[in-house]
């Protein structure tokens, strides 16, 4: 049905779109939808995204119809009822990274009315029984509530029982894989004392890599790993890279104990080099404030860093790259600006480079 609707609307005039939304027999959708199947919540959720910004009375009232469909599929299965409403949460609320603008009051109130819906014992029993597979999507609803209802967030963790997650943590934590560090953020959410904490600190003897944000939130940890030879990823490397959330962190570092950043980015000299060696698509666009930061603080790390960069496949990497948008010629030319001042591999080639730029 949503889909059908979606077509109808996506280049209806606004005059066509008033009339189809005055046209719609509200009361009777209603009672169809109080009636809703569980395992079926995502068809009128999928429905009830055209209805946020509707804003008469009856659209409204409509949109909150779906509400006991909702609150039983939570009840009978956590993960599925989230799976089935997270499209609505990250696009129809505006909970989505890939969204620039902030949630409006409107949708903030949506998701308040949602999440008053959970049980928190019900979303901790979830997290307590749950296997890998689920940790991602899990933690994604926990962050959600977090942003949201921070109370309701503490309450969910009072119920989760660590042993369980420690068991399985146990065999992962050497390389902290992507689920395993959302399991972890996803309860450790601060620096408060959280008894998930001690979770982490039992198992720091264990892990070789540890992504930066747990490293923010248990800094002894990081200093820890680190001082027996691992390393702490900062997401320089691969598809997305985070380089304005490394300044960002490289900054609230510095605050907290002065050297502490240097000490975490020393760990990562490979992680840099590769993350300007395989310069992405996008552009990388944030790479010249990490450069500058980098420079400001700790340039001997960028000078590490250049060493590491291998000469063919830079060559092969920043010549396509040159070729592409302005932004990635734009990144791809701060690089080259940086490896072709200092010594390495691939400073001639840097070097060669800019003169045909």
């Amino acid at each position: 049905m949503a889909s059908l609707v979606d077509r109808l609307l996506i280049n209806a005039s606004n005059d066509w779109r008033d009339l189809f939304f005055e046209q719609l027999d509200y009361r009777r959708l209603a009672e169809r939808w109080e009636r809703w199947p569980v395992n079926e919540v995502y068809d009128i959720v999928d429905f009830c995204k055209f209805l946020i910004d509707q804003e008469t009375d009856q659209a409204q009232r409509l949109l909150r119809s779906m509400y006991p469909a909702i609150r039983r599929s939570f009840e009978t299965d956590v993960l599925n009822a989230w799976t089935q409403i997270r499209e609505f949460v990250l696009f129809g609320l505006r909970f989505s990274s890939l969204i620039k603008e902030d949630p409006d009051e409107r949708q903030l109130r949506i998701s308040r009315e949602i999440i008053e819906l959970i049980e928190p014992s019900d979303v901790g029993q979830a997290i307590s029984s749950s296997r890998q597979r689920d940790w991602e999507p899990l933690a994604m609803l926990v962050d959600w509530i977090r942003v949201v209802a921070p109370d309701t967030c503490r309450k969910i963790t009072a119920y989760v029982t660590v042993e369980p997650l420690l068991e399985q943590a146990r065999a992962l934590v050497k390389t902290m894989p992507r689920d395993l560090e959302m399991m972890f953020i996803m309860l450790i959410h601060d620096q408060d004392g959280s008894p998930f904490l001690s979770v982490i600190r039992k198992l720091q003897d264990k892990i070789e890599v540890l992504p930066l944000q747990l490293a923010i939130l248990a800094p002894s940890v990081g200093i820890h790993v680190i001082d027996r030879g691992g390393q702490i990823r900062w997401g320089l490397f691969g598809e997305w890279p985070q380089w304005s959330e490394a300044v960002k962190q490289l900054s609230e570092l510095e605050k907290h104990e002065v050297g502490l950043g240097v000490s975490f980015l020393e760990s990562a000299v490979e992680e840099i080099a590769n993350g300007l060696l395989f310069v992405q698509k996008n552009g990388d666009r944030d790479v010249d404030d990490f450069l500058s930061k980098v420079t400001s603080i700790a340039p001997w790390i960028l000078d590490e860093s250049c060493k590491y960069i291998e000469p063919e496949q830079a060559k092969k990497y920043w010549l396509i790259r040159l070729t592409e948008s302005d932004e990635a010629k734009e990144a791809t030319l701060k690089i080259l600006q940086l490896v072709g001042s200092r010594p390495g591999p691939a400073q001639s080639i840097a070097e060669e480079l800019m003169s045909r730029a």
